[in-house]
Formats: structure tokens, C-alpha cells, sequence
């Protein structure tokens, strides 16, 4: 739940007008929980269509994800580099703000995305808010 109060501080920042900043730390750790369990609960409960495998990998730290939708309504996830149909590479800040749905992929500062990126623009179908 602290990882969750997180990303509503930065709701709350961003409502006013303020930069949000979570740390490095933070976030990469907030990434691996959203990966691990957000989108397994929210994929089983809501019944989602099958979605690309997807690596997420940190600009500021040695840290990168690969996650699996191909399977409806289900996921697979893991931290070790495997290819797959989408790359996003941005910093763990970043990348918790695009997991969230706070920010499209496509369009993070400082994100590049690759592979087939107009899956990611589906986000919120694939792992919907719960």
C-alpha cells in the first residue's frame, strides 16, 4: 500500500502543478510490485484479452522486467532479459508512471520505446484499473 500512496502523492503533485519526483529506489521497487501483483489480480478479476510480452528495462539502474500478457486474462512475469514485442527503456520513475497509466509510453520524458509500441497504447485494457 506504500507504493500505491506513492504514485497518488504524485497525482496530487501533479494536480497542482508540481514536478513529482519519486526515487530511483522507490520506484524500481514500485515497478516490481505493480508487475508482480497489480496486473495478475487485475488480469484474473477483469478477464482481459491476450496482450504482448513486454520488456521494461531502467535508464538509472540495473534493473529490467519482462512481462508476458499473451495468455487471456493472466501473466507471467520475470526479471531476467528476454526479447520481446515491446521494449521500453526509461528510468524507474518513468516506468512507474507508464505502468500506472499515468503516462503512455510512447510519450514519457526521456522514454524510448520500440517493437510494436501501439500495444502499449492499449494499457488500460490489458491490465485494468481495479
Amino acid at each position: 500500500m506504500a507504493l500505491e500512496a506513492v504514485v497518488h502523492r504524485v497525482d496530487v503533485d501533479a494536480a497542482q502543478g508540481r514536478d513529482p519526483a519519486v526515487a530511483s529506489e522507490v520506484a524500481a521497487d514500485g515497478v516490481d510490485e505493480y508487475l508482480d501483483v497489480f496486473v495478475a489480480a487485475s488480469r484474473a478479476a477483469h478477464d482481459v484479452p491476450p496482450g504482448p510480452t513486454v520488456r521494461s528495462e531502467c535508464t538509472d539502474r540495473d534493473d529490467l522486467w519482462w512481462l508476458d500478457l499473451s495468455v487471456r486474462g493472466e501473466r507471467s512475469v520475470g526479471r531476467e532479459p528476454r526479447d520481446a514485442l515491446v521494449r521500453v527503456r526509461a528510468t524507474a520513475e518513468q516506468l512507474l508512471f507508464i505502468d500506472w497509466g499515468r503516462v503512455l509510453a510512447t510519450h514519457a520524458p526521456g522514454a524510448a520505446a520500440s517493437g510494436n509500441v501501439e500495444e502499449m497504447d492499449r494499457w488500460s485494457a490489458l491490465v485494468p484499473p481495479m
